[in-house]
């Protein structure tokens, strides 16, 4: 076995189901069957071996998640979170290699999405921005986000809002376009395997000792804790939500570190490996300041964003002129029903969004 097959097996393909099983012997079983894909490993390419030569490290990642897992279940969060910042420490040169470039605000920051439900009549800006300090109180436990902290969510698409939503009636659907206005740096976890297993395969044929080779062998290494934030939830209706547990820890660290803006991760209710991986990925920006109302005075200068418009009034708008985006990704909406993105009513509203103007949040 080599990178490629690891990384398109079933042991390593994510999101992860969850089941009636209990979720910290789960999560032990999917970690323990990665860890046999890699003992399993005997290819001699440049990358799988130094996948291989660094099973210490993704075993000791893995003991540090599972303890996490442990502290937390057993009431000790302090200790949880000291258990996996150790285990972060131990593949701490491959974590670096997962920061996106030093900014990334005009690759992948200029045509972000949110949709909040509401009427027809429009929200205002502040509305469509992280929820302010002094409604601290509604920030409720999600998969990266700690109660009572606020962040800013965005989709990569509106169908990915629309998904994490959970299929709202369109009518409902207010939503704006966001533009970075500043340098951006994120924690990317926004790749599935097999995306990784296909960037692996040209880059053993063109540079096997480059950059792009370490980003590969680092992703590999840094799975199990990219596993355990994805992870579907079993039960949405419970107040505590295990498959939660990691992602919020994650988020604490990268706020501890300061070492980015925030993170990108793939949505867990979109099964699917669009050809265009940006269709199926949301972002999340922690506040990064505190005061006792209003907002993120950071995250305003770092982010513009357009008038808030009911999704249906700008479907059916016939606008002097929009911003083509090229998504030309084949995308299954539904069991049996596809077509390319740009041709669904989600791209048609992204096209007419671009035309907006975006500005800071006053």
């Amino acid at each position: 076995m080599d990178v490629i097959e690891l990384l398109r097996s079933g042991e390593a393909k994510l999101p992860e189901k969850r089941s009636e099983r209990d979720f910290e012997d789960r999560l032990a079983g999917i970690l323990d069957a990665y860890l046999g894909q890699i003992a399993a490993m005997t290819s001699g390419d440049a990358i799988s071996s130094r996948v291989m030569s660094a099973e210490k490290e993704i075993r000791g990642l893995c003991e540090c998640v599972r303890g996490a897992i442990g502290r937390h279940l057993q009431g000790l969060q302090n200790e949880a979170y000291r258990e996996l910042s150790e285990g972060i420490g131990k593949i701490r040169q491959h974590i670096g290699r997962l920061y996106t470039l030093a900014d990334v605000s005009s690759a992948v920051s200029q045509h972000l999405y949110r949709v909040r439900r509401g009427t027809m009549q429009s929200f205002s800006k502040s509305e469509l921005f992280h929820i302010p300090f002094e409604e601290r109180y509604k920030v409720r436990t999600q998969r990266y986000s700690i109660p009572g902290l606020p962040c800013l969510y965005l989709g990569g698409s509106i169908w990915v809002c629309w998904e994490e939503l959970a299929r709202p009636p369109f009518h409902e659907m207010q939503i704006s376009r966001f533009e970075a206005a500043g340098p951006i740096k994120l924690l990317d976890f926004g790749y599935r395997p097999g995306v990784i297993a296909s960037m692996a395969e040209k880059v053993l044929e063109t540079e096997p000792e480059g950059a792009s080779a370490d980003f590969v062998v680092s992703y590999a290494v840094c799975w199990p804790l990219i596993a355990a934030c994805s992870i579907e939830v079993f039960r949405e209706d419970g107040h505590f939500i295990p498959e939660y547990i990691i992602p919020q820890l994650v988020l604490q660290w990268v706020l501890s570190s300061g070492e980015c803006d925030g993170l990108r991760y793939f949505s867990t209710r979109i099964p699917q490996y669009p050809e265009d991986p940006g269709l199926a990925v949301n972002f999340v920006f922690p506040v990064r300041d505190k005061a006792p109302s209003g907002f993120c005075t950071i995250l305003r200068e770092k982010f513009k964003m357009s008038d808030p418009a009911p999704y249906e009034v700008v479907r059916d708008a016939t606008l002097i002129s929009g911003v083509p985006l090229g998504r030309v990704s084949v995308v299954e909406l539904s069991p049996g029903i596809s077509s390319y993105y740009g041709q669904t009513g989600f791209g048609n509203v992204e096209q007419k969004l671009g035309a907006l103007e975006c500005s800071s949040l006053e």
